[in-house]
């Protein structure tokens, strides 16, 4: 059960006023996807096996969030990694037992660090939950850097 679903149906409204303004925020396109909430196992699996994800997490979520593609489609996933340049491999990979066991183990050590939804940011021992609370991880990594 995704916890906004189940919020009463005020908070739900504001909360998608609220999403489309941080999004008018950042400067990012934002839709409400049609399909919610969805499978993100096999995307999940492909970024583990990547050494630079940036690009690829940057693209699903905008496949999911601003072109309310389905992300669990393998065709979909295909097209992504085929856009990006990426071994169509990894797609195939992640029925793989080991990479399987990867989710699992990243899973486990995140909520050992305490993750409990996105996004979340850890800078040392720092957790930071939430859009807004970008300012305070960017003063975090400052601080790290000295």
């Amino acid at each position: 059960m995704v916890p906004i679903m189940s919020d009463p149906k005020a908070k739900m409204e504001h909360s998608m006023t609220d999403m489309k303004r941080w999004a008018s925020y950042f400067d990012i396109p934002f839709k409400w996807p049609n399909q919610f909430p969805i499978n993100t196992l096999k995307p999940l699996r492909i970024t583990l096996q990547l050494d630079e994800p940036s690009a690829f997490i940057h693209r699903v979520y905008r496949a999911y969030w601003a072109e309310g593609r389905d992300i669990s489609s393998p065709d979909v996933l295909t097209e992504l990694l085929r856009e990006l340049d990426l071994p169509r491999d990894l797609l195939q990979r992640t029925a793989e037992p080991a990479i399987k066991k990867a989710l699992i183990d990243a899973t486990q050590r995140a909520i050992e660090r305490g993750v409990f939804g996105a996004p979340t940011c850890i800078v040392g021992d720092d957790l930071f939950f939430g859009q807004d609370r970008f300012q305070f991880v960017l003063n975090a990594l400052k601080r790290h850097a000295t």
